[in-house]
């Protein structure tokens, strides 16, 4: 069985390092935009969040010179979100490099405007496969792996998951499943006729996220905090597991 899958588009990534909640934060604005400006960041877009809303909905959005990427802070989280050019999706490298290079603006946020500690951190890993078999062909993949021959049959969408700890210390989060895309166009009706004569692209998509969670969850004290080298360390081995499940789809 072949999916004949296409080279390995690295879609997105979003490296994220949790704080202790902190009340009105996008009045810390100019103090954070005094770092990122300097990083190739323009001025800050303030959401207008009612202070009582969700510690997690965004408050504050830097997007890049560029355009591919954004910092985005929340009461408690800050996150550095990349969406990959096409020649990038093909050279995860670049984008690792990228990452790494700016890892230390996120922490510099923290400790200088915002005087919060790192608690952990994680990176969220978006990989996308295109297949040129049939669409059962390439849920079939993931089916016979994955399922009983009970639930196999008149398969449309499948979606697997996991979670491991690994070296007592990290969580590492796994999802496959398969995706579809459309031609973007509106029927006689109104709405989108979501035919499969219409489908563009289709194969399995591929999320991962390595975080320092469970370092954080096994300390009874609460007094583990994250670092930069050890989101260096999230970074490196948060790509590398993207790989190691790509290749094991591929072999």
């Amino acid at each position: 069985m072949s999916a004949d899958f296409s080279r390995p588009r690295f879609i997105s990534n979003s490296f994220s390092v949790i704080f202790p909640p902190r009340a009105q934060i996008r009045r810390l604005a100019n103090a954070i935009e005094d770092i990122v400006t300097k990083a190739g960041y323009f001025q800050p877009h303030i959401i207008p969040v009612p202070d009582e809303f969700d510690n997690e909905v965004p408050r504050i959005l830097f997007g890049s010179e560029h355009g591919f990427s954004q910092i985005v802070i929340s009461n408690t989280n800050i996150s550095l979100n990349i969406n990959y050019s096409p020649d990038w999706q093909l050279n995860i490298e670049l984008g690792q490099k990228y990452l790494s290079d700016r890892i230390e603006i996120l922490f510099r946020i923290l400790s200088e405007a915002i005087n919060a500690s790192p608690i952990y951190c994680g990176l969220i890993t978006k990989v996308r496969l295109a297949s040129k078999a049939d669409i059962d062909t390439c849920i079939n993949i993931l089916s016979e792996k994955h399922l009983t021959d009970q639930v196999k049959t008149s398969l449309r969408e499948i979606k697997i998951k996991r979670t491991i700890i690994e070296d007592e210390k990290y969580y590492y989060n796994v999802t496959i499943n398969n995706y579809r895309t459309w031609k973007d166009e509106i029927g006689k009706t109104g709405i989108r006729h979501l035919h499969d004569n219409k489908i563009i692209e289709h194969g399995l998509e591929i999320t991962t996220d390595f975080n320092d969670r469970h370092s954080f969850n096994k300390d009874i004290a609460e007094e583990y905090q994250t670092n930069i080298d050890a989101a260096l360390v999230v970074l490196e081995r948060g790509i590398k597991s993207a790989v190691e499940v790509i290749d094991n789809l591929l072999s």
